[in-house]
């Protein structure tokens, strides 16, 4: 392509070119030209408006050209979008909150499709939240309060997102990065957790008949934000007994016991965690799920789960004995 003919594709997504260099990717030629469209469109102050004009149409698109939309997008989030006029921020949390409107989420998407509108919205909460956007979770609540199954499950994809912004201890950020990562679970602390919580257990009660998949995600987001937010929060009767229940459900069995892992070894005072693994471990013998005739069935993976969730137990009630010395121990010396 000319430099006259490249700028001109600009002004709009050229799906068919796209589908060409896909479907040609092998081609070192091509490969370039996918790369060149990519770096104009990333460098172009109006390039992730193009891609969202062209991403609200993905009802047409092939999966390769929405991801190609998204990419961009990402960049732009990722690089330019802390730098941007008030305008441009306003007009891209527009697009974002887009995307959870009923009508958008008709149209069911590949899950690696939901992944990358996830991290798009992770990515701009770190920037925005809670200076910029202090109503961010209130705005995606109301979305999941008018919408359908599709929205709840891309809300409990925006929150994974999250946590792998700012909590996962995997990735690794810089000095500022974890100023600003401490300061963003204060304020969810003390502004929003408690409505995250509550949206949660709604989720499981309304979708533990049908939504399989909505109720692996809200288990596998209690597992994960369990690590920072207030035990007790989780740790009752109402979310307990329902994620216990989940154990007799082959469904979500497993992503009951990595929830229930994650619960058992959140810190808590020894007392307090003993009474916790008791309740549990009383469950899981009620359940048959410690017996030999329950592990006959030789679903590996959840026996594996099930051996982690036991190991999980074991550190945690040595942990708490520890504590228990030494808190005696000090006593003594005090004494």
């Amino acid at each position: 392509l000319t430099t006259c003919t490249w700028r001109c594709r600009r002004v709009a997504m050229d799906d068919r070119l796209l589908l060409g260099l896909y479907d040609d990717v092998t081609n070192v030629e091509a490969h370039s030209t996918l790369l060149r469209y990519f770096q104009e469109l990333t460098s172009s102050p109006d390039g992730w408006k193009i891609c969202a004009t062209d991403f609200a149409k993905r009802v047409h698109s092939s999966d390769e050209v929405k991801f190609f939309s998204l990419r961009v997008m990402e960049q732009h989030a990722r690089q330019k979008h802390a730098y941007s006029s008030d305008d441009d921020i306003l007009a891209f949390r527009r697009e974002l909150l887009s995307w959870l409107q009923p009508l958008q989420m008709q149209h069911e998407e590949k899950v690696f499709i939901k992944k990358k509108m996830a991290q798009i919205f992770g990515l701009v909460f770190v920037v925005d939240y809670p200076s910029k956007w202090p109503d961010f979770f209130t705005d995606l609540l109301n979305c999941v309060e008018m919408g359908s199954p599709a929205v709840a499950e891309m809300f409990l994809r925006i929150l994974l997102a999250i946590d792998e912004e700012v909590v996962d201890r995997q990735v690794i950020h810089t000095a500022e990065e974890n100023v600003r990562n401490t300061s963003i679970k204060d304020t969810m602390r003390d502004h929003h957790v408690h409505l995250l919580v509550d949206c949660w257990y709604q989720m499981l009660v309304a979708n533990e008949c049908d939504q399989v998949v909505i109720c692996s995600l809200v288990l596998e987001v209690i597992g994960k934000y369990i690590s920072w937010i207030d035990i007790n929060l989780i740790a009752n009767d109402r979310f307990v007994g329902l994620i216990l229940k989940y154990l007799s459900a082959a469904q979500l069995r497993e992503s009951a016991i990595d929830c229930l892992h994650e619960i058992v070894s959140k810190g808590m005072e020894p007392l307090s965690k003993l009474n916790l693994v008791e309740s549990f471990f009383k469950v899981l013998v009620e359940v048959g799920i410690l017996t030999t005739a329950a592990s006959m069935d030789q679903d590996v993976d959840f026996e594996a789960k099930v051996s982690k969730f036991l190991n999980g137990i074991g550190v945690a009630l040595v942990a708490s004995w520890s504590k228990c010395v030494f808190y005696h121990a000090s006593e003594r010396w005090s004494g």
